[in-house]
């Protein structure tokens, strides 16, 4: 590709951008170095007070740009001074101009390879404008159908979250091309505007503008909206959907929604179709369905009179304890046995029949020394890998068998042998805890009661995905925890979709699990490499990737791509770095993102 050429990519806009704003940088520490060095004779108190207003101000456009003009006024041709001449030649960096990269629909064809992806993910203050020319009577000739258009960098940019986002039709509404610009420009972040200016030729008239454009808005093709990330709080609405005939074509949709919901209510004043009106054979089963249910709630709470009744206590620093114990307190209410509460261990001072769930981090005692009658059963959690030594054994485990221990001494009466849950049996914590709550059952006296037990929801990708905050989870939080060369299990199934899987040298796994020590955990890195295309420039980009982060060796894979082994957790960050300066990424190659 010519020079010519990559001046027209959105990458090329963008490191010049990423330029300027480096040198805005250079341009702050070169300022707080100045006033660092009192000494300097050049720098007058004015000066001082002007520099010192503008550090506070910096990010704010409007004034950070009155205060660089006047500083660029009153700053000297020169200096002697290294600080103060090192300001000087940055003093074009004190004003701040509005940034804008303006480019054609090309970019929206593949949003990844065009170079848009990484204008949207840089975060930097830089508003991107994309022209959008073709006429909406011409649609039909590039494509096989009306409906089909380019991909839509709108609504990519708007699921990232953090960008502001506009769709503008200057021969639509002025008033909210108006509008649209200026909040672009005001929003600290990046901004995405398409323009729908549908021409030919140059020599393209007004009117003929004009009529195209009324026809893709009035048509629905290109809609007018808004999207405000920084007015998504309580009180303020971030969409805004701008297009008068869109709103009114919902409007009208609802307000026949609405008419058919009146007519159904006011059914005894009016002259109603049948199949507005409900059976009424199915009416008098729904009375007597409800009639049934209050007469079996009211024999049920007299016979919970005479049930055993239980308090629930956990503790916990994880979460797991406590979802549970909730667990064993529905169980119990289905089973026939009053469930007092499902409280933490701090209200351990009650009367009657207690299960305790601990869950205990530390390897103290949960709670004083305080004389207590009751009965109980303790179950516990536990890691075994935690301590692999036989000298460490003891620990496993520790606060729950002295709980169970410290409560016979207080004269307490165990009605279930103690428990015990280990996460690396076959199937975690549960293995133990199934047996541990049958004996339960069996000391209540319900161990035959006859409850249909609905089976727990697995935990899905899915779930994990929903849940992660666009896949961030808290694998940043991980990247910094220097205490494991590993990243949290959920973490671990996000990084997938990162392109990133996580390993274990197995052939030193059993001698470090003697020695004390966790696995020698590393990840594997695989890139997304569109058509398994690789310029000169990305190969050596590649190995050197592998000699300073990895192994010191890639595969090349029947996916036609690069495949990194052996990257520590350190190392994760700038090898991803390393290949996404290459114009290179690892999205989605190691798991789909959306189903």
């Amino acid at each position: 590709m010519n020079a010519s050429a990559d001046a027209t990519r959105p990458e090329f806009a963008l490191g010049r951008v990423k330029a300027k704003f480096d040198q805005r940088i250079d341009l702050q520490d070169a300022v707080r170095s100045l006033l660092d060095a009192s000494d300097d004779a050049d720098l007058t108190s004015e000066l001082r007070a002007l520099f010192s207003r503008w550090l506070l101000v910096k990010h704010g456009n409007p004034k950070s740009r009155e205060l660089g003009d006047k500083i660029i006024s009153q700053l000297p041709d020169s200096s002697s001074s290294p600080h103060f001449q090192r300001v000087i030649d940055l003093k074009s960096s004190f004003s701040t101009p509005s940034r804008w990269i303006i480019g054609s629909d090309a970019w929206s064809y593949d949003l990844g390879a065009s170079g848009l992806h990484h204008l949207i993910t840089s975060g930097l203050n830089v508003n991107i404008l994309i022209l959008d020319t073709q006429p909406y009577s011409t649609r039909s000739t590039n494509s096989d159908s009306d409906a089909v258009r380019k991909k839509d960098a709108g609504l990519y940019a708007m699921n990232h979250g953090d960008v502001y986002v506009a769709s503008i039709a200057i021969y639509s509404s002025y008033r909210q091309t108006i509008e649209a610009l200026t909040e672009a420009d005001a929003y600290n972040g990046p901004s995405v505007v398409l323009a729908y200016l549908p021409y030919s030729s140059e020599n393209e008239m007004a009117l003929s503008i004009l009529r195209e454009t009324k026809l893709a808005v009035d048509a629905g093709y290109w809609p007018l909206y808004r999207w405000d990330p920084s007015k998504d709080v309580p009180g303020l609405e971030p969409f805004s959907l701008d297009s008068e005939v869109i709103k009114m074509d919902l409007r009208e949709f609802l307000d026949r929604q609405n008419h058919l919901s009146q007519l159904t209510l006011s059914s005894q004043s009016a002259n109603i179709a049948k199949e507005f009106v409900e059976n009424l054979g199915q009416t008098l089963h729904d009375a007597r369905t409800e009639k049934a249910k209050a007469s079996y709630g009211i024999l049920l709470e007299a016979m919970q009179r005479d049930s055993k009744r239980i308090k629930i206590l956990y503790a916990s620093d994880s979460g797991v304890a406590e979802k549970m114990a909730k667990g064993l307190g529905e169980r119990a209410a289905q089973r026939g046995v009053v469930v007092k509460g499902v409280l933490t261990m701090d209200s351990l001072a009650a009367n009657g029949v207690k299960i305790l769930n601990a869950a205990v981090a530390s390897e103290s005692t949960p709670f004083d020394d305080t004389e207590c009658r009751l009965q109980f059963s303790v179950f516990g959690l536990g890691v075994s890998r935690y301590w692999p030594r036989p000298e460490d054994a003891g620990y496993y485990n520790k606060p729950g068998k002295d709980l169970d221990v410290r409560l016979e001494q207080l004269g307490a009466e165990r009605i279930a042998q103690l428990g015990l849950g280990d996460d690396q049996d076959a199937n975690g914590p549960q293995t133990g805890y199934k047996i541990w709550e049958r004996s339960v059952w069996s000391a209540l006296g319900v161990a035959d009661a006859d409850v249909k037990e609905a089976e727990p929801e697995p935990i899905t990708n899915e779930h994990i995905k929903i849940a992660s905050n666009y896949l961030r989870g808290t694998i940043k939080q991980g990247l910094e925890d220097t205490t494991t060369g590993d990243l949290a299990p959920s973490d671990g199934q996000l990084t997938k979709f990162h392109g990133i899987y996580g390993q274990d040298d197995r052939d030193i796994r059993e001698a470090r699990k003697e020695a004390g020590l966790e696995p020698a955990y590393s990840f594997m890195i695989r890139v997304r490499m569109p058509g398994g295309v690789c310029k000169p420039e990305q190969w050596l980009a590649m190995d050197r990737i592998a000699d300073e982060r990895g192994n010191g060796t890639f595969k090349l894979t029947t996916r036609q791509t690069f495949q990194f082994h052996g990257v520590i957790k350190r190392h994760l960050k700038p090898a991803i770095q390393g290949i996404n300066k290459a114009l290179l990424d690892t999205i989605a190659a190691c798991g789909d993102v959306n189903r």
